[in-house]
C-alpha cells in the first residue's frame, strides 16, 4: 500500500474517528487543522437559514459524504464510518485486486475440470483397450502368474 501524505492521514484518522495521539506532529498539526476546518463548517451550516441548508444539501448531490452520513449498518442503527474519499491509486490497487483474485479463481476451476477430463479419458481409453485385448474371450496375455488368471502364487 502506498505511503499517504500527512493530509491524507490526518484526514483519515478524522473520518474513521481516531485519536490523534498515535500520530506524528506533522500530521497532529494538519489533524487540528483540518478538525478546525470542519468545526467552522459546521457552525456556518448551522446558522443558515433552513431553506439555505436544504438548497446546499441538494447541490452536493447522492454521493456526498453528508449525504451518506445517516445511512446505518446492517440491523444495529449505529451509522456506518465513513472511507475517506479514495485516492485514485489505492482504487486502481483495490480494482486490480479484485481482478487478479477473480481471474485465479477461473483458472483454477479450469484446471481443475481438465484433469477430470484427462482422468476420464484415461479410464475410457483402459475400457477400449481391455475390450480389444479380450475380443473372442481369449486373453493375449502369456502370463500364467495368479494375479494375471493363472495358476503360479509365487509372482
Amino acid at each position: 500500500m502506498p505511503n499517504m501524505t500527512p493530509e491524507q492521514e490526518a484526514a483519515y484518522a478524522l473520518e474513521w474517528k481516531m485519536g490523534r495521539d498515535g500520530l506524528s506532529p506533522t500530521v497532529q498539526a494538519e489533524y487540528d487543522r483540518l478538525l478546525q476546518l470542519r468545526r467552522d463548517a459546521t457552525v456556518t451550516e448551522a446558522a443558515k437559514p433552513a431553506d439555505e441548508n436544504a438548497t446546499e444539501t441538494s447541490k452536493q448531490g447522492p454521493y456526498s459524504p453528508s449525504a451518506h452520513a445517516m445511512h446505518t449498518g446492517p440491523g444495529n442503527g449505529r451509522p456506518y464510518p465513513h472511507r475517506p474519499a479514495d485516492d485514485l491509486a489505492l482504487r486502481y490497487m483495490r480494482q486490480t485486486r479484485s481482478a487478479t483474485v477473480f481471474i485465479a479463481v477461473v483458472v483454477g476451476v479450469v484446471c481443475a475440470l481438465s484433469l477430470i477430463a484427462v482422468v476420464i479419458a484415461g479410464v475410457q481409453l483402459a475400457s477400449v483397450a481391455n475390450q480389444l485385448n479380450h475380443l473372442g474371450g481369449t486373453t493375449t496375455s502369456n502370463s500364467n502368474c495368479a494375479s494375471q488368471g493363472g495358476t503360479d502364487t509365487s509372482c
